[in-house]
């Protein structure tokens, strides 16, 4: 999982939008210009605005860009340094419960190819993760520290568009009482999908 400026997918879709062929893309990402980051750094830092033929080093062997090309690069460079600087910025005024933000396309990429991969499963309706769940978990890469998550905190999607939230019961056990969440369906935390959809949030191919 990877925030705006360090996702593949981000790249690939900002470099569509700017009218960049598949080709030039793939030739970039070769070049190991492999997120918005990398290219905000990769001929010189924030402020610095390329010429031509510093953009045509960008490119591997074999991928001439034209002027059209050229012109999209430098645009893409100046977006890629400013929201490197924007996301720099909101980092150091961060405050330590605020919650991080996977990148819409890195989200998409993810669920397409758990599609794919994880044949047993719909990954819709009931077993659909909210964006939150997605959150939840980036927190923990970014902060490089475990942290137990219970099932319930990983809501569906459906939930999350109605802005239902988990609902508290009074709980007893041998020497406690305390208030247990039940998820959105009535249940406490042995709903299935509560489990399932936390097994898929921690997915890595």
């Amino acid at each position: 999982m990877s925030t705006l400026v360090e996702s593949k997918e981000t790249l690939r879709t900002r470099c569509r939008e700017a009218h960049l062929t598949d080709a030039e893309i793939d030739s970039l990402i070769a070049n190991n210009i492999t997120s918005l980051a990398r290219l905000a750094f990769a001929l010189g830092p924030p402020g610095t605005a390329p010429n031509d033929d510093q953009v045509r080093t960008l490119f591997t062997t074999g991928v001439g860009p034209n002027i059209g090309t050229l012109a999209s690069v430098k645009r893409l460079i100046f977006e890629a340094q400013t929201m490197f600087v924007a996301e720099m910025k909101a980092k150091v005024q961060k405050k330590d419960d605020t919650q991080a933000t996977l990148a819409l396309a890195e989200r998409d990429a993810r669920i397409a190819d758990q599609r794919k991969r994880l044949t047993g499963l719909r990954l819709r309706g009931d077993e659909e993760c909210s964006h939150n769940s997605y959150a939840l978990v980036l927190q923990i890469v970014e902060r490089d520290t475990l942290t137990y998550l219970p099932p319930e905190r990983f809501t569906t999607r459906r939930s999350e568009l109605q802005q239902k939230k988990p609902g508290k019961e009074l709980a007893l056990d041998d020497e406690h009482v305390f208030f247990s969440r039940q998820d959105l369906h009535g249940n406490r935390q042995d709903f299935p999908y509560t489990r399932q959809k936390r097994s898929v949030m921690f997915d890595k191919d």
